[in-house]
């Protein structure tokens, strides 16, 4: 193509990288919000093991004052 015009050769190649760029983006772009949703769920169960572990800390605190 660039033979015959360089123009062309520029808009064929153009035109190639948009479409490859495409195909990575429908590829990427689910794993993105997999990631997000799984980073979401990880900060809530984090959010619930902090409550956890301080219910825990009081509840060994009373046994330990209990048990003295």
């Amino acid at each position: 193509m660039k033979q015959k015009s360089s123009a062309a050769a520029g808009l064929c190649e153009w035109v190639i990288n948009i479409v490859e760029y495409y195909n990575v983006i429908q590829t990427v772009e689910p794993k993105r919000k997999a990631l997000k949703e799984a980073t979401e769920q990880l900060e809530a169960a984090t959010e619930k093991l902090k409550v956890v572990e301080a219910t825990v800390k009081e509840l060994n605190d009373k046994l330990n004052k209990l048990t003295e």
